[in-house]
C-alpha cells in the first residue's frame, strides 16, 4: 500500500512526458580487500575468503583470533544499491545507497569495537558488550563519534549534506563532538551542524528515518528538493527543477523502494503540483 498527499495545492496543467525505465536499487557493493583488491558483491555472484564469505545477499564475517594484527577492509555501495553486513562480533549493518564503511576484518577481544562511517547512511543492530568481554562499541565520522553498548540507530552522514541526523531505535548512546558528549534515547534524534559543531536533539517518530531498512520511503512535510536527494541516491539518476518554487513544495507519503520511479513520479504529477517531468539518459527534470 503507497500514498502521497501533499500541502499547498495549485492547478496546473499535465504535459507529456518522455517515458523511461528506471528501476530501483538492488543488493550491491563493492568490497574492498585488505591487499586493495575491489570484489564485486550482487546476486548470483558467491564470494568466499578466508573468514569472510557472501552468499550475493550480504557480506558475513566469523571470528578469527589467528592474527594478531588488525587488518581492515572497505565496504563501498553505489547509488543504486543497498547492502546488509555481518561483522565478526555478530554486529548487524544495513547500508543504504552511496555510502562507505571502513571496518576490521576482525575485532580484537577486550579491546574496543570502531567501525567508521565514511559517508552515507547505515542502521546498526549493535551485537551487546556483554557478548563481547565488555567491549565498547563505537562508530566515528569525521565530524563526531558514537558511543554504543548495545543497541539499534541510524546515522545518516552524507558528504553533500550539512547535517548528521543520528536516531536512535533502541538503547542509549553516547553522540561525542570535540569535548562535548550529548545523550540520545530511544525516539531521540541528534542533529550535528557540520560546519558550526552545533548539536541539538528532540524526539522523532523513528519510523520515518528507518523506513528504508524496512523497503520503505516514508516521509512527513519534506521539501520536494529533500525528496529527490533520497531519490536520486536509490534510483542513480541526478534530478533537476525548472523552478525554485517546486523544490519547496511540501511532500508526506509512504512509497515501497522497490516501485519504478516513474510510477513515483506519476503519483507526484497525477496531484497537480507539478505540470510535468521529464528524462533524458539518467537525467529527471520537474516542471
Amino acid at each position: 500500500m503507497a500514498y502521497i498527499t501533499f500541502k499547498n495545492p495549485s492547478n496546473t496543467k499535465l504535459l507529456d512526458v518522455e517515458q523511461v525505465n528506471i528501476t530501483a536499487g538492488t543488493d550491491k557493493a563493492i568490497l574492498t580487500l585488505t591487499d586493495g583488491v575491489d570484489v564485486v558483491l550482487e546476486k548470483g555472484k558467491p564470494f568466499k575468503k578466508g573468514s569472510v564469505h557472501s552468499d550475493g545477499n550480504r557480506l558475513e564475517y566469523s571470528k578469527d583470533n589467528s592474527n594478531s594484527k588488525t587488518e581492515f577492509n572497505y565496504l563501498t555501495i553505489p547509488r543504486g544499491g543497498q547492502y546488509q553486513i555481518i561483522l565478526s562480533d555478530s554486529t548487524i549493518l544495513w547500508l543504504n545507497a552511496d555510502t562507505k564503511i571502513k571496518y576490521p576484518v576482525s575485532f580484537v577481544e577486550g579491546r574496543p569495537r570502531i567501525v567508521e562511517l565514511v559517508y552515507g547512511e547505515a542502521y546498526f543492530q549493535v551485537s551487546p558488550s556483554t557478548k563481547n568481554q565488555g567491549a565498547v562499541f563505537k562508530v566515528v565520522t569525521n565530524t563526531q563519534e558514537v558511543e554504543v553498548i548495545g543497541t539499534e540507530f541510524n546515522i545518516k552522514a552524507y558528504d553533500n549534506e550539512r547535517y548528521i541526523f543520528t536516531t536512535l531505535v533502541e538503547g542509549q548512546v553516547n553522540i561525542v563532538v570535540d569535548e562535548n558528549k550529548l545523550q540520545l534515547r530511544p525516539g531521540e534524534q541528534s542533529i550535528l551542524n557540520i560546519e558550526s559543531k552545533g548539536i541539538t536533539k528532540h524526539k522523532v517518530n523513528i519510523d520515518y528515518d528507518i523506513a528504508w531498512v524496512r523497503g520503505y520511503f516514508n516521509f512527513k512535510n519534506k521539501p520536494l528538493k529533500d525528496i529527490m536527494k533520497v531519490l536520486s541516491r536509490w534510483y542513480d539518476v541526478d534530478i533537476t527543477f525548472e523552478s525554485h518554487d517546486l523544490e519547496e513544495v511540501n511532500f508526506s507519503g509512504l512509497l515501497n523502494r522497490k516501485h519504478n520511479i516513474n510510477d513515483i513520479l506519476n503519483g507526484i504529477k497525477n496531484t497537480n503540483f507539478i505540470n510535468a517531468y521529464e528524462i533524458k539518459n539518467k537525467t529527471i527534470t520537474i516542471k
